[in-house]
């Protein structure tokens, strides 16, 4: 018997069990749900919400653990506080740095969740969903394209190559687009990182 039905929220199903508003009638899953559910209860607001954020992406226990935990966090490179990260995922594929046992947070896996498609589409609501060229995603896509770079022997990237990489790194529908002119602009979209050349 699964845990939930088909077309069901499942972050809503084990949220509502984790609040006490549902029993897990599951007698297989009950024990770990009532244990899981003390632990909710002792975590406060931010963590909740990093949370609920960190249940849109495909991560596995061991990543969550590590994310969540600040220490844990601090250790694998990822120094974003709990509300840094909630405001901004994609700081987590640009950060980390791993600890050697469960794997890097990928930049696909972050997008993914912040732009779900299919039938995850329906369980984000429409104003959570990243825009296509929104900042947050524009910086975690130019990390990537410059790591990946990094690690092919390049020093510096031209900008204009950059910008044509982050265009190309996901497929047609999923496209990142920056607008040259507000990447350069004030909002510094692009403030602090590194390998860029003019």
């Amino acid at each position: 018997m699964p845990l939930l039905n088909k077309g069901e929220n499942a972050w809503e199903y084990v949220l509502a069990i984790l609040e006490g508003r549902k029993k897990c009638e599951q007698k297989q899953y009950a024990k770990a749900m009532k244990q899981a559910s003390e632990r909710w209860a002792a975590y406060k607001e931010p963590r909740h919400n990093l949370l609920a954020q960190l249940a849109r992406f495909e991560l596995s226990p061991a990543q969550v653990e590590r994310i969540a935990n600040p220490d844990k966090r601090a250790e694998c490179g990822i120094s974003g506080t709990d509300n840094e990260i909630i405001a901004n995922p994609y700081l987590l594929s640009e950060m980390d740095q791993g600890d050697g046992v469960s794997d890097l947070i990928a930049l696909e896996t972050v997008d993914r969740g912040m732009r779900p498609e299919g039938a995850a589409a329906r369980f984000i609501d429409k104003e959570d969903v990243c825009a296509q060229d929104d900042p947050r995603r524009i910086r975690g896509v130019a990390v990537a394209v410059l790591q990946g770079a990094a690690q092919n022997g390049d020093t510096l990237l031209p900008f204009a190559e950059t910008v044509n990489r982050i265009t190309k790194r996901f497929p047609e529908r999923r496209a990142c687009r920056p607008d040259q002119d507000l990447v350069l602009g004030p909002s510094q979209v692009l403030s602090g990182v590194s390998r860029l050349s003019g």
